[in-house]
């Protein structure tokens, strides 16, 4: 019982610390997506914009630079959002394990109130970094990233061919 009381305790740690580094973080992480698309947004038009004047081999120059960029823009960025979505399943995983525990009638009462009470603390702190209330950094913001960025890119193309 004294180690589900413990887990409790640094549960609730690890929660007031991911509440802190969201309210610290927040413009940080609203300028990295923010400068991370601005940077494939350039990208994009660019190796665009040189390929029609240039030809390939000047755009491939100016998208390996520019490559560089937006690497360095967003892999922060991205590994923040990875350990984010870590976080995030192990909360699931801490759940379903004190699901167990609280379902498992065989274990002592005490134990069983103990592990209720974790679950409630688990509901309380749902370990979500979330951008100004705008969008929650994990994979999905990964996912929608290069989705918009490649919707992107399908409508430079549509243009740059027009033009």
């Amino acid at each position: 019982m004294s180690e589900i009381k413990d887990l409790a305790l640094a549960y609730n740690i690890i929660g007031e610390l991911y509440l802190k580094i969201n309210q610290v973080f927040n413009f940080i992480m609203l300028i990295g997506v923010i400068g991370a698309f601005s940077y494939v947004v350039i990208t994009i038009w660019a190796t665009l914009y040189y390929h029609r004047l240039g030809g390939p081999i000047y755009a491939s120059m100016s998208l390996l630079s520019t490559t560089v960029w937006v690497v360095n823009e967003s892999v922060s960025t991205f590994i923040i959002c990875i350990v984010c979505d870590w976080f995030s399943s192990s909360r699931k995983v801490t759940r379903s394990l004190l699901a167990e525990i609280i379902i498992d009638y065989e274990q002592a009462t005490s134990v069983r109130a103990a592990a209720k009470s974790f679950m409630e603390l688990v509901s309380a702190w749902p370990l979500q970094m979330i951008v100004y209330d705008m969008f929650q950094v994990d994979i999905s913001l990964i996912l929608k990233f290069v989705s918009t960025c490649t919707t992107y890119l399908i409508i430079m193309l549509q243009f740059i061919h027009f033009v």
